[in-house]
């Protein structure tokens, strides 16, 4: 099991340097998630003719139930999936 935190005279093992690699990844992931996110909902809000092209664009990414198909994402660093 990974160590979430250490403590003071705790010595970093391999699950230690694991487990920040990890969290760097993951938070990396969220924030790229998120920051397109915004950049789409923005072009949904800016390019819109009317609000039912608005809600067909923007709807989706605030609902929590899914009505159409999930889209997988996929993240791609140095050529790798």
């Amino acid at each position: 099991m990974l160590k979430i935190y250490a403590t003071e005279g705790d010595t970093i093992t391999k699950s230690d340097e694991i487990w920040e690699k990890y969290r760097k990844q993951r938070n990396d992931v969220v924030r790229l998630r998120e920051e397109s996110k915004r950049i789409y909902i923005k072009k949904g809000c800016t390019e819109a003719k009317n609000f039912k092209d608005f809600w067909n664009s923007v709807g989706p990414m605030l609902s929590g139930k899914s009505k159409g198909s999930n889209v997988n994402i996929s993240l791609v660093e140095s050529g790798d999936t």
